[in-house]
């Protein structure tokens, strides 16, 4: 009865999912909206939409396209933003798998 009880908390909920919502639009804004230099990651802010240099980049990957390393390379605040992507990708992978150990999987290029 208890691993039943157990395999249910870690089945992400609607509730759950909204939460991470809310917690991404947050996490996102506060970036967004920083005092970092530099060029955003994001084309559109409402949706999230990332930029032409790095639209067909996935922020979990460890290489980004060329043209989107140099836009990280030359704005804090999209490489602030690449990494957030990663961690939030990596926090939404271990959500559905249901390891809490998942580690951050993105890094954006050293400054």
């Amino acid at each position: 009865m208890q691993d039943r009880r157990l395999s249910n908390l870690r089945r992400p909920s609607p509730l759950r999912c909204l939460h991470l919502l809310i917690l991404k639009t947050l996490a996102r804004n506060s970036l967004e909206y920083s005092f970092l230099p530099g060029d955003s990651l994001w084309a559109s802010a409402s949706p999230y939409v990332l930029s032409a240099p790095c639209a067909a980049a996935a922020p979990a990957a460890s290489q980004p396209p060329a043209a989107c390393q140099t836009l990280l390379a030359s704005s804090d605040k999209a490489r602030e933003q690449w990494r957030l992507e990663g961690d939030l990708a990596a926090l939404e992978g271990s959500i559905r798998t249901g390891d809490a150990r998942a580690e951050p999987v993105a890094s954006a290029p050293p400054r």
